[in-house]
C-alpha cells in the first residue's frame, strides 16, 4: 500500500524538469536549455540570439511584443536572469547568530535611497554564534524592471518560473561545477559582462567575498573608441580584427578596476589566512583576450576560461552557430536554469 501511494504521489509531481535559462544581456539573449532525467541533468540546447533591451520606463510599455524562442529552446519553464548593472549586491556581516532581529537590519544596510522601489532578497552564507559573525548575501533589483521580464511570455512557452540577477546566476553555475567537489583551496571567479562585473572568492566552496563593479567590456570599448576617434562599430571591427595594438587603451580603462580587485583579494587572503590557487573567468571578458591578459598579469595567475556546458551530457544537444568559442558567456543562463532544476 505504501509503495502504491508513493507511486501515485510521484505522478502528481509537477516540479520543473525542462527549463531554459535566459540571460538578458545587452549584446545578446543567452539561452541554455537543461532537462532533468533519471540519469541526471542533460543539455538540450544553447544559443545566443538578438538582445532584448528593457525600456528605461517599463511601465510605459504595458504590453511588450511576445518573445518567441527557437524551437530547440522552447522548454516548459523559463528561468530569467536580469542584467546586473541595475542590481545592488552586498555581503553583509552581523555579530552573533542570525535571528529575526538581524533580518530587520538587512534593508537599512543595503544603502538604498528608496527601498520600496526594489525587490530585495537574501541568503545566509554563514550562520554565526556567540563568538563569531553571520554573513548574508543580500541583493536588490528595481521592481519595475523585474516585473517587465515575465510579460515577454504572455502565453508561453516557456512559462517564467524564476527571476534572479545575472551575476548571481553565474555563481549558481560556478558553485555546482563538477571539479569543485572535495576542494579545500581558495578559488576565485570573475564574471566580466558588458556593463558590470562580479568578483567572487570561495574557501572550501563557501563564498567569502562577492563584490559587484560597474566595469565591463563596454568600458574598454569606449576607451578604444575615444582613443581612436572612431564610431562604436568601427571600434568593434578593429578589436575583432586585431589590426591595431589596443593594449594602451585597454590598460588605461582596466587599471582602476584591477586595483580594486587586488585590494579585495589581499583583504580576503589576510582575513582568511589563505592564498588563491586557481582563478576562473567567464562572461564576455573571458573571450576578450586583451582584457584577460591585463588581469592575468596583475594577478600573476593564468586564468581558466570556464565553459559551463562541459558539466552536462550533450550528445544530442542543439547548439546555435554563435555558441562555439563563446561558451563562457553562457554562465548566467546555465546557472539560472540549474537553480530551478536543483530545487525540483
Amino acid at each position: 500500500m505504501l509503495f502504491k501511494l508513493q507511486s501515485f504521489l510521484k505522478k502528481l509531481d509537477h516540479s520543473p524538469k525542462d527549463v531554459v535559462g535566459l540571460d538578458f544581456g545587452t549584446t545578446g539573449l543567452k539561452c541554455v536549455r537543461l532537462k532533468k532525467t533519471p540519469a541526471g541533468i542533460i543539455l538540450v540546447g544553447a544559443d545566443i540570439i538578438a538582445p532584448v533591451l528593457f525600456p528605461s520606463d517599463p511601465e510605459s510599455l504595458p504590453n511588450p511584443p511576445a518573445l518567441v524562442l527557437p524551437k530547440a529552446l522552447q522548454a516548459s519553464y523559463g528561468a530569467l536572469a536580469l542584467p546586473s548593472d541595475q542590481a545592488i549586491i552586498k555581503v553583509l556581516s552581523f555579530p552573533g547568530e542570525f535571528t529575526a532581529e538581524t533580518e530587520h537590519q538587512i534593508v537599512p544596510h543595503m544603502g538604498l535611497e528608496k527601498p520600496d522601489l526594489f525587490r530585495i532578497n537574501y541568503k545566509i552564507l554563514i550562520n554565526g554564534h556567540a563568538r563569531s559573525e553571520s554573513r548574508v548575501l543580500a541583493a536588490g533589483y528595481p521592481s519595475a524592471q523585474a516585473a517587465f521580464a515575465p510579460r515577454l511570455f504572455p502565453l508561453g512557452p516557456p512559462a517564467p518560473c524564476s527571476i534572479e540577477i545575472s551575476g548571481l546566476a553565474t555563481l549558481s553555475a560556478f558553485m555546482n561545477r563538477q571539479d569543485r567537489k572535495g576542494t579545500t583551496e581558495t578559488v576565485g571567479h570573475l564574471e566580466i559582462g558588458e556593463k558590470s562585473s562580479l568578483f567572487s572568492l570561495f574557501t572550501r566552496s563557501v563564498p567569502v567575498l562577492i563584490r559587484k563593479f560597474d566595469f565591463g567590456v563596454d568600458s574598454v570599448m569606449n576607451q578604444v573608441r575615444q582613443g581612436l576617434g572612431v564610431s562604436p562599430q568601427v571600434a568593434i571591427d578593429i578589436v575583432s580584427s586585431g589590426s591595431i595594438d589596443i593594449s594602451h587603451w585597454v590598460s588605461e580603462a582596466a587599471q582602476p578596476f584591477i586595483k580594486q580587485l587586488l585590494v579585495s583579494r589581499d583583504f580576503v587572503e589576510r582575513r582568511e589566512n589563505c592564498r588563491i590557487r586557481q582563478f576562473f573567468l567567464s562572461g564576455g571578458g573571458g573571450a576578450f583576450a586583451p582584457l584577460r591578459k591585463e588581469v592575468e598579469v596583475a594577478f600573476d595567475l593564468e586564468f581558466v576560461t570556464w565553459n559551463p556546458l562541459e558539466d552536462f551530457s550533450s550528445e544530442t544537444a542543439i547548439l546555435g552557430k554563435s555558441v562555439p568559442g563563446q561558451e563562457c558567456r553562457l554562465t548566467a543562463a546555465t546557472g539560472a536554469a540549474l537553480s530551478v532544476l536543483e530545487k525540483s
